[in-house]
């Protein structure tokens, strides 16, 4: 029988009995972690488009564990992040995909950017 399982931004883990299940703490500090790394190899090489995605993905994902944890301040930090990261990618003329500009649509209209 499993004592509960963990959903958080399309990962699934199940946990054994008697063990401790993740948070949506652990999982902030997991992406922060993530992020740190992100911004280094972002800053090393800012013409390798995949990393400069890796750095707006993990905004991405900070900023939706902010909303989930109700704090919309931070969250709204982090999606202005990634909107900057993947304009700056449009705006450099490094390969955007139609995804790249789908997500750049979505996160204008989640930090209310319009024009910007």
């Amino acid at each position: 029988m499993l004592s509960g399982s963990w959903f958080i931004s399309g990962s699934f883990q199940i946990c054994r009995p008697r063990e401790r299940c993740p948070s949506l703490d652990d999982a902030t500090q997991a992406y922060r972690d993530s992020l740190a790394i992100a911004k280094k190899l972002a800053a090393g090489d800012p013409s390798n488009t995949q990393w400069q995605r890796d750095l707006y993905v993990s905004y991405w994902r900070l900023a939706d564990l902010a909303e989930k944890q109700n704090n919309s301040r931070e969250a709204s930090t982090y999606w202005k992040q990634a909107f900057d990261v993947l304009s700056e990618i449009d705006k450099r003329d490094l390969h955007f995909s139609p995804e790249d500009r789908q997500f750049l649509e979505t996160l204008r209209g989640e930090i209310g950017a319009g024009g910007q």
